[in-house]
């Protein structure tokens, strides 16, 4: 149980140091002064959404993740809704939904 429970631990801090770079890159990129905090809980709270006990269809996680990234890069970032409140973390989800079809699809072949 152990070795189980550090992998999936370390995976899924892996899983919130990706997102957060790439928050964080693209903040740096639309020249948008966040802190390293603001970056990670932007990153952080939208994982938080698969620990929930509940039974929904697969899309509806993806589609409160990204709400929810949305209204924490308007809050944290301080930056309005069109375009950088929008945009930037649809671009980030759908590129992290990406890398992790990538990883699934890799295991499977």
């Amino acid at each position: 149980m152990g070795i189980t429970y550090f992998g999936f631990v370390f995976w899924l801090l892996a899983l919130l140091a990706l997102r957060s770079g790439a928050y964080w890159a693209v903040f740096r990129m639309r020249t948008i002064e966040v802190t390293a905090s603001n970056c990670l809980k932007i990153g952080a709270i939208p994982l938080l959404i698969g620990f929930i006990p509940i039974p929904w269809p697969p899309f509806v996680p993806i589609l409160l993740s990204t709400g929810l990234a949305v209204l924490v890069t308007m809050l944290a970032a301080d930056v309005s809704l069109i375009p950088d409140g929008l945009f930037i973390p649809l671009g980030v989800e759908a590129a992290y939904q990406a890398v992790l079809l990538g990883f699934s699809l890799h295991s499977i072949f």
